[in-house]
């Protein structure tokens, strides 16, 4: 019951969400398809194989890099809506003294915050293979799994810590706020080490371009991040059944 109710809770988040990822998307994805020629734009359809995998290599880098922080952003507010502050609502308080405990309550609404998240990835990569596929006629299956692994380890790790957040304050704005600080703090100290830790002290050749400035994020790495994610989840199911309504 309480998933359902999340979830329509959440639906005009969705539809928002969805529109501002698609747009979002377009704006990535079409300056790779397009060409300005005799003074107008015109959409290219690439029929070379290295212009093909230029195509789909530099789309997948542009959504990534563009969709990471509103991803973020939504799934941080996602995230909070989960639990929040439902903890002073009559809803919570009806649902909660039902025949089922507090940890599966509370799994139960961080698992319809997920969902919700994940609908909106798939919506941000059915929407950039759409455009590269109109322009390139075929599908590069590595780029679309590296892309749905760059979009889903950051979002998810902005969900779980924003639902852990929100349920240990009790507050969802409070949640969201602690949230961004974390991910603010995060992005600095991550910038410093990169951009000046290492250029200071290690030999540049050691680093291409691309890594010194913005570290790719790899399968290892997503790996962690999941697990860290599921690790708050967790952590917020514990919390909220030790806590009195």
């Amino acid at each position: 019951m309480y998933y359902s109710l999340t979830l329509y809770t959440q639906r005009y988040r969705m539809i928002a969400y969805a529109v501002l990822v698609t747009a979002f998307v377009v704006l990535a994805t079409l300056p790779v398809t397009m060409l300005w020629k005799n003074g107008a734009w015109h959409f290219v359809r690439a029929t070379d194989p290295r212009a093909i995998a230029l195509f789909w290599e530099q789309g997948t880098a542009n959504v990534i890099a563009a969709l990471t922080v509103v991803l973020a952003f939504c799934a941080g507010d996602l995230g909070v809506t989960a639990m929040g502050d439902d903890s002073e609502q009559r809803t919570l308080e009806w649902v909660a003294t039902r025949p089922r405990s507090r940890r599966e309550l509370a799994f139960t609404a961080w698992a319809a915050s997920a969902t919700s998240t994940t609908l909106l990835i798939g919506v941000a990569v059915a929407s950039y293979v759409a455009i590269l596929v109109l322009s390139t006629h075929e599908i590069d299956t590595g780029s679309m799994i590296h892309a749905i692994v760059g979009l889903a380890a950051p979002a998810f790790a902005m969900l779980s810590l924003a639902y852990f957040l929100s349920v240990g304050t009790g507050s969802a704005r409070n949640g969201y706020l602690l949230a961004l600080f974390t991910v603010v703090f995060f992005a600095v100290i991550r910038f410093a080490y990169f951009n000046i830790v290492l250029k200071r002290y290690v030999p540049l050749w050691l680093f291409g371009a691309n890594n010194l400035y913005q570290p790719q994020i790899t399968y290892a790495i997503a790996a962690w991040v999941l697990a860290v994610s599921a690790l708050l989840s967790f952590g917020g199911a514990a919390i909220f059944a030790r806590r009195d309504l």
